[in-house]
């Protein structure tokens, strides 16, 4: 079999790169329930990779309970090791839409925020906004982390404890004055730190999506800034592709 290619300048450890090509097969349904894994030489041979840094990639998914590995029998798959509620119903990745099982735990809030740099040129930043920090979960089970600044005139228009119980976005909408006239969204792909994976409760090191949202009102101003870190087994994106498909 042809190696996989694994790059050793990414800053991620052999074993994690082998790790989450290994988690992506089960999570994909290429490799099911009891299935016997490939023997460790095997792995060795496909990634190109020493004996010790196969072992520790499924030590890593026997860990995660995906693996099932006993002495004197082969390594296999456990269902159980896959969430069964993945992926989550598009509407809880989207910033406006609520559903039943969803809940809020709010970590930290900043009444004196100032908006990162790195957004500099999005908008009018307008003297302070209030930051706010939280999870997102859905039937109890985090999924998504968030860090999100909104505009502190905007804020002080919320009702009181409302972060904890509306999604930031909905009531930025709601009570913008003058109106939000652009909203934007960035998303890419990288690992999860050891604070997002513990908050999480997902492995150290495994893909996850990162979401930008900024919002800005008719005046240009920055209203909402946020930053969200979704656990990557359960994020989805769905959306209507036929105006794209019809053009020209």
């Amino acid at each position: 079999m042809r190696p996989v290619g694994l790059d050793p300048q990414t800053g991620m450890t052999l074993y994690s790169q082998v790790a989450g090509v290994l988690r992506r097969r089960i999570a994909e349904g290429d490799w099911r329930d009891g299935d016997v894994v490939p023997t460790l030489d095997a792995l060795c041979e496909e990634f190109g990779v020493a004996r010790v840094t196969a072992r520790q990639a499924v030590q890593m998914l026997v860990a995660e309970g995906r693996l099932s590995s006993r002495r004197g029998r082969r390594t296999t798959v456990v269902a159980t090791g896959v969430d069964p509620r993945t992926p989550l119903a598009p509407a809880l990745v989207e910033p406006l839409q609520q559903v039943a099982e969803f809940s809020i735990v709010p970590l930290d809030k900043v009444d004196d925020a100032r908006l990162p740099a790195s957004i500099a040129g999005a908008g009018l930043i307008d003297g302070a906004y209030v930051r706010v920090r939280k999870l997102d979960r859905e039937a109890d089970v985090p999924y998504c982390l968030s860090d999100i600044y909104v505009w502190r005139p905007l804020y002080r228009r919320f009702p009181r404890g409302a972060e904890a119980r509306a999604k930031l976005a909905r009531l930025v909408r709601d009570r913008a004055r003058p109106p939000i006239v652009s909203a934007r969204e960035r998303i890419t792909v990288s690992s999860a730190d050891f604070d997002e994976a513990r908050l999480l409760g997902c492995p150290l090191a495994v893909p996850v999506a990162r979401v930008q949202r900024i919002f800005t009102d008719a005046d240009g101003r920055v209203v909402y800034a946020g930053w969200s870190v979704y656990r990557g087994d359960r994020f989805v994106v769905e959306r209507e592709l036929i105006h794209e498909v019809l053009k020209g």
